[in-house]
């Protein structure tokens, strides 16, 4: 639905401007009193944040087992099949904890298996699923090929 997308993009418009922080390892709580906390206190169960925006829609689980996502391939430098789509299959969503704010994803695309965030498949050269505050129920399949990132691919659900 069209207010939903529009929803999306200008939450895409404002996690582009500057947070403040160190976005790499620090969660910005926003709010009348914004401030950086550690990405490693986000979905601890304990509000570290005055308004609690540490332990609220980021801890929802977005990519369940079992779900199925796909995307358009907008340009594509670094793959050798260079597809125009792409079809995820999250296997397992894994939270640890003693490490809540990182969670474990395991999926395939195709026929073959990909393990998020970790070391790239040699063959298609898949680097991980990611998420951040701007894609929260949209992942990221960012890959990377001759030791440079290549365009992310935007996920929807299927």
């Amino acid at each position: 639905d069209v207010d939903k997308e529009m929803e999306v993009l200008e939450e895409i418009i404002r996690q582009a401007e500057p947070s403040g922080c160190n976005d790499r390892f620090e969660f910005q709580c926003g709010g009348h009193h914004p401030k950086c906390i550690s990405r490693l206190l986000v979905c601890d169960s304990y509000a570290d944040c005055e308004n609690a925006a540490d332990e609220n829609e980021q801890c929802r689980v977005y990519t369940p087992a079992g779900s199925t996502w796909e995307g358009r391939v907008e340009s594509d430098t670094c793959t050798k099949r260079r597809p125009k789509e792409v079809r995820l299959t999250i296997d397992s969503y894994k939270i640890f904890d003693y490490l809540r704010s990182f969670p474990r994803v395991d999926g395939h695309t195709g026929d073959r298996s990909a393990l998020a965030g970790l070391r790239p498949d040699e063959q298609r050269q898949v680097g991980g699923i990611h998420g951040s505050d701007a894609w929260r129920q949209h992942p990221v399949l960012r890959c990377s090929g001759a030791g440079r990132p290549c365009p992310p691919v935007r996920l929807r659900r299927h």
